[in-house]
């Protein structure tokens, strides 16, 4: 907070109330002064982009992500799973975009030909990448020409020779292990 527009009256405002807190409450209230520009962020948010037909390299990802997110609280994951019915599907999507530090592309032949992945999705999270510095990780599923791709310059978790399709689930499982490692030194 220091330095921000506001801190100086803020930290007034809290020092004054600690010196003399209300009797009649248990909590101490204040309020910010209107020039503050604080932002609070309670969660760092994972983006999830796959194609529907790599779906159960989702739900292996989710089995990972699930017990990850039991130690490390403050992530929240995000996937399409959870557009709810009614939803506006469009608006949810861009929402979680807009709040990703991290974005997880589940890169496979399907999702490199997926018209809405790669002409929605992708260059928002390239502008997050480049503008905010989200953190863009790609993890090869199948055989693909992922290196030729607008993803290509990205440094992937496997490489492209040794694509999750080719591996024994123990493997797979170790791939979602190791990177989960990584993640949390992120966090």
């Amino acid at each position: 907070l220091l330095g921000k527009p506001g801190y100086e009256e803020l930290a007034k405002s809290l020092k004054e109330k600690l010196k003399n807190p209300p009797k009649s409450t248990k909590s101490i209230q204040f309020v910010l002064p209107k020039n503050t520009n604080i932002q609070y962020v309670d969660k760092k948010s994972i983006f999830i982009s796959y194609s529907h037909q790599d779906k159960k390299y989702l739900e292996w990802l989710q089995k990972h992500l699930k017990a990850f997110q039991r130690q490390n609280r403050q992530i929240e994951v995000w996937d399409d799973t959870k557009i709810k019915a009614g939803d506006k599907w469009k608006k949810e999507i861009e929402s979680a975009l807009e709040k990703a530090s991290v974005a997880f592309l589940l890169v496979s032949k399907d999702f490199l030909a997926s018209d809405f992945v790669m002409d929605e999705e992708i260059p928002k999270l390239l502008q997050k990448c480049s503008e905010e510095g989200t953190l863009f990780i790609p993890m090869i599923l199948t055989p693909c020409l992922f290196e030729d791709s607008p993803l290509g310059d990205f440094q992937a978790i496997n490489t492209p020779d040794t694509p999750l399709s080719s591996m024994s689930e123990t493997e797979v499982d170790q791939v979602f292990v190791n990177f989960l490692k990584q993640l949390k030194d992120i966090f």
